[in-house]
């Protein structure tokens, strides 16, 4: 199992449930002749759990998406964003499967990204805008170093111009691989919402002085982080991997109405809520390079006609 395999065993409730693995084997303790049922059980949790976790995480990066719009407008974007968290969550399962170390799975990112990162990023620099070229790996290398700043002296919306998509994809590739990390190799799987967290702030941060409903995307994120946060305690509780228990539909009810409840609660308040000031971001703090071309020659009244 490479459930939480690098993890130190938790005191309490949580060192009991947090394995899968662990609890095959207790199982197969208490009947012997089931250790190949148990065995393709753990590996359907197995399946399951990374399932579950690769559609949280792919639907957060959607609403991070969702905040990059005002700054880079439709089209690319999409393909950037959500391709870097889908190869980020591969290099985690392969990294966790695998058993590898820390400096195993940073190259392992390191080498997807410059595989990947000109379809993602720069797919005007590459040959039939998928295999590398020395023009686009440049960029790749150039972009995480220059890329944000760049990005914050170009008037929106930026398209796929340059290496300017390199945050974009650096960002959803290190918040999709550091989620299903923590989710399949920490004793925390609970806190695999913080990456795409951080990277919903930089989204915002990094963003115009407006934002595309900001309270809807918010929301949506709250909403997906207390339905996958609350499945993964009840798993971890029994509750939703033994066979012999099925889903506790009285904590789903009740925790749809108070999800539901609260909403309802925010969206009602948000228009009492909206600042009357614009809101500061960095771009605010970034001065462009001066354009000559914008402004008239100080000659111009002392040339003849």
């Amino acid at each position: 199992s490479f459930v939480s395999d690098s993890a130190s065993p938790k005191t309490g409730e949580m060192s009991q449930i947090c394995c899968l693995s662990d609890r095959s084997e207790r199982k197969a303790m208490r009947d012997p002749s089931g250790d190949q049922s148990g065995a393709e059980l753990d590996r359907a949790g197995q399946v399951r759990w990374v399932a579950v976790d690769s559609v949280a995480v792919l639907a957060l990066t959607a609403l991070v998406t969702l905040a990059w719009l005002p700054t880079y407008g439709h089209g690319w974007l999409w393909v950037a964003s959500l391709g870097a968290a889908l190869v980020g969550l591969v290099v985690a399962g392969v990294a966790a499967w695998r058993r590898l170390g820390p400096a195993a799975t940073a190259s392992a990112a390191v080498v997807a990204y410059l595989v990947f990162g000109t379809v993602l990023a720069m797919p005007s620099a590459g040959i039939a805008g998928v295999v590398p070229t020395p023009r686009s790996v440049w960029g790749l290398l150039l972009g995480p170093v220059f890329g944000w700043k760049a990005m914050l002296t170009v008037d929106p919306p930026l398209g796929e111009t340059s290496y300017l998509l390199v945050p974009v994809v650096v960002t959803g590739l290190v918040a999709a691989l550091s989620a299903l990390t923590l989710s399949l190799r920490s004793g925390r799987p609970v806190l695999a919402w913080l990456p795409p967290a951080a990277a919903l702030v930089v989204a915002f941060g990094f963003c115009t002085g407006t934002s595309w409903r900001p309270v809807a995307v918010g929301l949506g994120f709250l909403a997906v982080v207390l339905v996958w946060t609350s499945y993964r305690r009840a798993q971890l509780r029994g509750a939703l991997v033994e066979r012999k228990r099925g889903v506790a539909w009285p904590t789903v009810v009740t925790g749809a109405l108070v999800l539901g409840l609260s909403g309802g609660v925010a969206a009602a308040a948000a228009p009492l809520l909206q600042p009357t000031e614009p809101r500061v971001t960095a771009r605010g703090s970034v001065k462009p390079p001066l354009d000559l071309h914008r402004y008239a020659s100080p000659l111009q009244g002392f040339r003849l006609n």
